[in-house]
């Protein structure tokens, strides 16, 4: 467990490989938001899936090999994990949070029977609900943050309705002097009314980006406000939270306090960025220039945390968004949205704000090219919008494929803007504008802010080869009806000596044969099939669309691809579809623009 040094001396903690770094999850207490952030810092495969209730029945040598625990973990957690464990948590006033939870179990909308359970008791009024006799309710109404902090839920996390002899274990007095003695190893501690402070805390003593940019998730709407209870309503809610209410005042004096220690070693440490001369009590409060000299300290401090780091520097990088991240403005993959399909690939939504960072180990030796991938936006226009900079350098970007919801991007990286006094080079993508996914899909749960979903970028010398093969980024999704059907067909058609023009998507599944159709394909030896893109037939080498519009036969034609072929024993394709005279409507056209363009 991790010791926190006490006031005096350093609060940073610097995280081993063998650490667990263990979020103690307590409801309605700004947990999701933490968790957006949280999980930007680790790869997917280090955060753990297990959920509380299974977690007696893991194998521990499964447990191992996680580095984040942030499922509704309570400190019961300590009893199942083998590694050195380094925990952090959420408090909030008991006042708000009682409120919060029974407005979000009144409007519960799942099925399962214990939320029903809890809708039921909810509907009989706030005060009744947070003093229910029910110790499967109480638990999580009365004094719920000390218990979670002090002994935990421990088996009725996957047993909600069956009593346990933990609740009786300890006294009142006894579970509080618990509970603020394992605070007082926690390496952070967060007020809820103090989020942006908060998330500052924790960035500056894990050495993390600092964000000022992120979006309250799974926030309770229409709760009623503290205003708007009955002063004898307030009384009965303190009253079975008196254990809450004094863990949060001991847990908020200890924040202030190592807010106020977080400035006072930024200014020992952080001479040219030094952060407000005058001590501010919160950052929301505090002025522009506060704010502004603050942030710089931070960043300063992140960059000192980050060389410490020693990554190797770099000239190829293959990063999918799998990866932990360096940098702010992301969120984390919450499966698929109901109203935007995407590929059953790793990718991050960029969000909330329109600028999305990313910091890499760059070295600055050589120009350097790099593609990034795309796989859906939450609106179209956002793709066209993307902008990218290099170390606050515009970089163009040019776009090489688009597919559906598939973009290719690329750019080309001065070696002039690589070199930097950072010890990492800083890609900000930004976007003209941001959308909530319950804008497009208002019967989904997902109201997450995001703008692109990306996929991988390949960072790489120009006039190299990348380190990851490029065929991969143009792959067309799995579900793609026309391009199975395209593909099958040269799958059993195409002889081993022969060789096709084809989109770039075609590479992967025929790299002995394929040739880009962009290029001049008339003279390519063996050359016995063309695919076209309908919708991309201005790609194609103009001379050779017209060789092979008069010199192949089409054999397939759907509502995506038209096959053309030398193979003269082939049924030719039937002009009575629309999917194949919408070729040739295309290709009349464009001879005809190029015509007048003479």
């Amino acid at each position: 467990m991790a010791n926190v040094a006490s006031i005096g001396s350093s609060i940073e903690y610097r995280l081993q490989p063998s650490d667990q770094l263990c979020f103690i999850r307590i409801p309605k207490t700004g947990s999701t938001t933490l968790i957006s952030i949280l999980d930007a810092k680790f790869s997917v495969a280090e955060i753990c899936p297990v959920l509380a209730g299974d977690l007696p029945r893991a194998d521990p040598q499964e447990l191992a090999q996680y580095r984040l625990f942030r499922g509704h973990f309570d400190y019961d957690l300590c009893g199942y994990l083998p590694n050195h464990q380094v925990y952090l948590t959420m408090l909030r006033h008991p006042l708000d949070r009682a409120i919060s939870y029974y407005a979000f179990c009144q409007r519960c909308q799942t099925g399962r029977p214990f939320d029903q359970y809890l809708k039921q008791e909810a509907s009989r009024g706030i005060e009744a609900f947070i003093g229910h006799a029910d110790p499967t309710i109480r638990l999580r109404t009365a004094n719920c943050q000390t218990r979670y902090i002090a002994a935990g839920l421990g088996e009725r996390h996957g047993q909600p309705f069956v009593a346990s002899p933990l609740e009786s274990q300890y006294s009142d007095a006894e579970l509080l002097a618990l509970a603020k003695a394992h605070l007082d190893q926690f390496a952070f501690v967060g007020i809820t009314e103090r989020f942006q402070d908060a998330v500052l805390l924790l960035s500056y003593i894990f050495g993390w980006s600092p964000v000022t940019s992120y979006q309250n998730l799974r926030v309770t709407a229409k709760k009623p406000k503290r205003t708007e209870l009955s002063q004898a309503t307030i009384e009965a809610i303190l009253a079975v939270n008196q254990l809450d209410l004094e863990l949060y005042h001991y847990a908020e004096q200890r924040f202030a306090q190592q807010f106020a220690q977080m400035q006072a070693e930024l200014r020992h440490k952080i001479s040219r960025a030094g952060a407000p001369e005058a001590e501010i009590e919160s950052f929301e409060q505090a002025s522009p220039a506060q704010k502004q000299q603050l942030m710089a300290a931070l960043e300063q401090h992140y960059r000192q945390r980050y060389a410490e780091l020693n990554l190797p520097q770099v000239t190829w990088l293959s990063f999918d968004f799998l990866q932990a991240i360096s940098g702010s403005g992301w969120h984390r993959r919450n499966g698929i949205h109901s109203g935007l399909r995407v590929d059953s690939v790793p990718f991050r939504w960029t969000g909330p704000s329109p600028e999305s960072t990313l910091d890499l180990p760059l070295a600055a030796e050589t120009d350097l090219e790099i593609w990034i991938r795309i796989i859906n936006a939450a609106l179209p226009d956002l793709v066209e919008s993307l902008q990218l900079k290099v170390n606050h350098c515009p970089i163009p970007a040019d776009r090489l494929l688009r597919r559906g919801t598939v973009t290719v991007f690329k750019g080309k990286i001065p070696r002039s803007a690589l070199m930097t006094d950072a010890p990492f080079t800083r890609l900000t993508l930004t976007v003209d504008r941001t959308i909530s996914l319950q804008e497009i899909d208002p019967d989904g749960e997902d109201d997450r802010v995001v703008g692109l979903a990306i996929h991988c970028l390949d960072i790489f010398p120009v006039g190299e080869p990348p380190a990851l093969d490029p065929a991969s980024y143009f792959l067309p999704p799995a579900h793609d009806l026309a391009w199975q059907q395209a593909a099958s067909l040269l799958q059993h058609q195409l002889a081993p000596a022969e060789t096709l023009a084809a989109p770039i998507e075609f590479a992967e599944t025929f790299p002995q044969a394929f040739r880009s159709y962009s290029q001049d394909f008339r003279a390519q030896p063996n050359l016995a099939w063309v695919v076209v893109h309908k919708d991309l037939i201005d790609e194609l080498h103009p001379a050779s669309l017209d060789w092979m519009a008069w010199r192949f036969r089409p054999v397939l034609a759907n509502d995506v691809f038209v096959i053309f072929s030398s193979h003269k024993d082939l049924p030719r394709a039937s002009l009575r579809t629309n999917d194949l005279r919408a070729f040739w409507k295309s290709w009349l056209k464009l001879k005809w623009a190029r015509l007048l363009q003479r």
